[in-house]
């Protein structure tokens, strides 16, 4: 069995001129939300060993913030094809990044993760600013993923200042 998780990017700024989209950063709120899930994942035993990051700003200040909790340190990649993924490019970066790991995780942004979330539960899930989402998948390792892999979600964790949301 791996372990996928699925991570919203935490809180961010609202866009505004002269930033493009990417360029985009945690508020201070986001900062904290992201430093509290990285403990959360620690406490949890739920830390990746790989981390598959979309290459905007915010994304990588989302992984950035928690990796200090994470030991040992998960390897990165921070690819621009996951900005704007949709759920067979999720596969497919999973199938060519993931290799050996038995539990990778991916931040990105909505809708496409919680679009991924929502087919995989067979329901709509809400996927919120700072949302992580822990999927099972049929597989050895995280490499075997593809399309035709049976997944299940186990559970979603958000930052306690959404909990009451």
């Amino acid at each position: 069995m791996v372990e996928l998780l699925f991570w919203r990017h935490a809180k961010t700024e609202s866009g505004h001129p002269p930033l493009t989209d990417r360029q985009r950063q945690l508020l201070p709120v986001g900062r904290d939300d992201a430093r509290e899930m990285g403990r959360i994942l620690a406490s949890r035993g739920l830390a990746p060993e790989v981390i598959l990051c979309s290459d905007a700003v915010r994304a990588r200040e989302t992984a950035d913030e928690a990796l200090g909790s994470l030991v040992p340190e998960p390897g990165r990649f921070d690819l621009p094809e996951l900005y704007d993924a949709g759920s067979g490019d999720y596969l497919r970066v999973i199938g060519v990044y993931g290799g050996s790991a038995r539990r990778l995780m991916i931040v990105g942004h909505n809708p496409e993760i919680e679009s991924f979330v929502s087919r995989v539960a067979a329901r709509d899930i809400d996927m919120k600013a700072g949302a992580l989402a822990v999927i099972e998948a049929d597989a050895d390792h995280a490499g075997e993923i593809g399309s035709g892999t049976a997944m299940e979600l186990r559970t979603v964790l958000v930052p306690s200042r959404l909990r009451s949301s």
